[in-house]
């Protein structure tokens, strides 16, 4: 048996020097161009969809390509990442899973703190990690999430909590991916969020 125990939250983390770094300038994107990107998809960061969520920065932000990193290893982060982004677009091509098949120049880093270091190393480069270690990280921050009102919305604890509280209205309390979670997104929900697991 499987009891929650602890919720998390993963967020992408991107680094583009000169503009959105050290921990108060947040890059801002709508989760369907944050699904675009890890799908090879969107892969320039002047892309028009990232300007007019990132109207301050419109003319700052550079003709580079985006560079993609992702954990090397197995890893439940991933499958919560993956499986968030597939509910932001009809068809999110890397798949949902531990291990997924990302696009072919995808930099690669072992565990958390290896994948980390490589955006940190990498310019103009994006990747995503527990919501805590990115904190923790001098120089990075989490990206934000525009919701249904065109707000950045920041993964803290109340909006962590704000998923959870939308999942216990659900047949799935359990589940803070859930339809109802991610289609809510008028909400101040983070909707990268998931809980950790204890089995009894």
């Amino acid at each position: 048996l499987l009891i929650p125990s602890l919720a998390t939250a993963i967020c992408a983390t991107a680094n583009i020097p000169d503009i959105f770094t050290g921990k108060k300038n947040h890059l801002v994107l709508s989760k369907a161009t944050l699904a675009k990107i890890f799908s090879g998809v969107i892969r320039f960061w002047d892309h028009d969809d990232i300007l007019r969520q990132n109207p301050n920065a419109m003319l700052f932000l550079p003709h580079e390509k985006i560079r993609l990193v992702a954990r090397e290893d197995s890893s439940g982060t991933t499958a919560i990442f993956t499986r968030a982004l597939s509910s932001f677009v009809p068809n999110f091509t890397p798949g949902v899973g531990k291990l997924v098949v990302w696009p072919a120049s995808t930099l690669k880093g072992q565990q958390n703190s290896g994948l980390l270091e490589v955006v940190s190393s990498t310019p103009y480069s994006i990747g995503y990690a527990v919501v805590g270690d990115v904190k923790r990280h001098k120089g990075l921050q989490c990206v934000n999430i525009h919701n249904g009102d065109n707000l950045p919305i920041a993964p803290t604890i109340d909006t962590v909590h704000t998923a959870i509280s939308l999942a216990k209205k659900t047949s799935s309390p359990n589940d803070l991916l859930s339809d109802v979670v991610i289609a809510n997104s008028s909400s101040n929900a983070w909707p990268i969020s998931s809980y950790t697991y204890i089995a009894i």
